[in-house]
């Protein structure tokens, strides 16, 4: 099921995209940057611009349901990193004690001369707060636990009788 989501408490797209879209429990948003949604204006400076940005993101999520609660991926476009403190200050008080994955990326130049742009990735229909395991959340706990496992410094690689790989823990004396 995948369901476009589009909200005026959000500047409208400024291209052929949505706002947001909703794909059974996931919510995809396009990424905002700090332009008012009633004039369409870009905000002046950068604590301006990313308040704007995480109110205009708020806004996509609400219509689809969703809080910064249900965030579990977003990535950060900077054209200068010599803002990330400034725009992580204002970011991470609207997440709080559980902020989600991140990835911050310094670009030439973003639409309309924002400085900032935020895109995420939530999920819904979950309890709202990973209370109920969803398919994704115990892929992810399954993956977390091989990377930790599979990345471990006491483990070591040795090869089947048939040519495949196997990992095994070595302990001490071992």
């Amino acid at each position: 099921m995948r369901k476009i989501i589009s909200t005026s408490n959000a500047p409208a797209a400024i291209g052929p995209y949505s706002q947001a879209v909703r794909a059974g429990e996931y919510i995809f948003t396009a990424g905002q940057a700090g332009l008012d949604p009633a004039t369409g204006a870009l905000r002046e400076g950068i604590e301006a611009q990313t308040t704007q940005t995480m109110d205009n993101l708020a806004a996509v999520l609400a219509a689809a349901g969703a809080t910064f609660a249900d965030v579990v991926k977003t990535t950060i476009f900077l054209t200068d990193l010599a803002d990330f403190g400034t725009v992580n200050a204002i970011y991470g008080a609207r997440f709080g004690q559980f902020p989600p994955a991140r990835s911050t990326v310094q670009v030439a130049a973003l639409p309309k001369g924002a400085l900032v742009e935020i895109e995420m990735v939530a999920i819904v229909g979950t309890s709202g707060r990973w209370n109920v395991p969803t398919p994704l959340h115990r892929h992810l706990r399954s993956f977390q636990t091989f990377a930790i496992i599979r990345n471990a410094p006491f483990l070591e690689e040795e090869r089947s009788p048939h040519g495949r790989s196997r990992g095994s823990v070595a302990g001490p004396g071992t």
